[in-house]
């Protein structure tokens, strides 16, 4: 059985994103790398909530091609190109660990495995945080089904994607860090001073509930995360899972400012 394609994402250096970008600017991206490299994957273009461009290839000879592109748009954009997280590692979470973050790296390494990053929760007691005995792992490549430390068994959870919401304009799949709106409280969902200490009704800019943005309990964030989980399930990329399609983002590629 032939080995099925990877889909690249394409992420341009510097600050800039895929998303501040024309409509037509994008389109000819995409013509250009077809012309050379052959057909993509019907539908199989589209823009992540963070801004970078993934194209699903055809072949893995295409993927291959698509990795080692580094220029588009004739020359003028400089690109880097690579698989999604979940290809090339794996992030894990075990609890009650009480060994140092150092002893856990080391403890896996003498295994065999590589270790990329360990990574101790906080919780909160009273104004401090203080670390927990939860703790994650993320391998590059696969992860054990069993953890020993000092002769104890940690049995690894993989760890489920989370669902994002800027903290400045309060949508949900997205961040703050590639959002072009304006601040919104995240209490009433409308612009204005001091929205720390809101004194409206509550109303969320996701759903419209009668609830904060931040809300738990919020539908709309409710089913996003349910169908972030499912696909992590499934094994698609987590990044996949927050995807717009590109014709969406050829008509409007643009953040949608917050309704008073």
């Amino acid at each position: 059985m032939d080995k099925k394609p990877i889909p690249v994402f394409i992420k341009r250096n510097g600050l800039s994103t895929f998303k501040k970008m024309k409509s037509e600017e994008i389109s000819a991206i995409i013509q250009e790398l077809e012309q050379k490299l052959g057909p993509f994957e019907k539908g199989g273009v589209s823009i992540a909530a963070g801004g970078d461009l993934l194209i699903r290839p055809t072949s893995c000879e295409q993927q291959n091609q698509l990795l080692d592109t580094h220029k588009v748009l004739n020359g003028e954009i400089e690109v880097n190109c690579s698989l999604p997280n979940s290809h090339t590692s794996q992030r894990i979470i075990i609890r009650q660990a009480g060994d140092t973050n150092e002893e856990i790296r080391q403890a896996l390494e003498r295994y065999g495995y590589k270790i990329s990053n360990v990574h101790r929760f906080t919780i909160h007691k009273g104004t401090s945080k203080i670390p927990s005995t939860t703790v994650a792992i993320e391998f590059n490549g696969q992860y054990p089904k069993e953890i020993l430390l000092n002769g104890l068994v940690f049995i690894p959870e993989k760890q489920l994607p989370s669902t994002l919401r800027c903290k400045k304009c309060q949508r949900l799949g997205q961040t703050e860090r590639f959002c072009n709106s304006p601040h919104a409280c995240s209490i009433c969902g409308i612009t204005h001073e001091d929205t720390a200490n809101c004194k409206s009704s509550p109303n969320c800019i996701n759903c419209k509930g009668d609830h904060p943005a931040s809300s738990p309990t919020c539908p709309k964030y409710l089913q996003m995360r349910a169908s972030a989980r499912a696909e992590a399930e499934k094994g698609t990329p987590q990044q996949e899972t927050r995807l717009q399609p590109y014709s969406e983002i050829a008509k409007n590629n643009s953040t949608t400012a917050p309704e008073p």
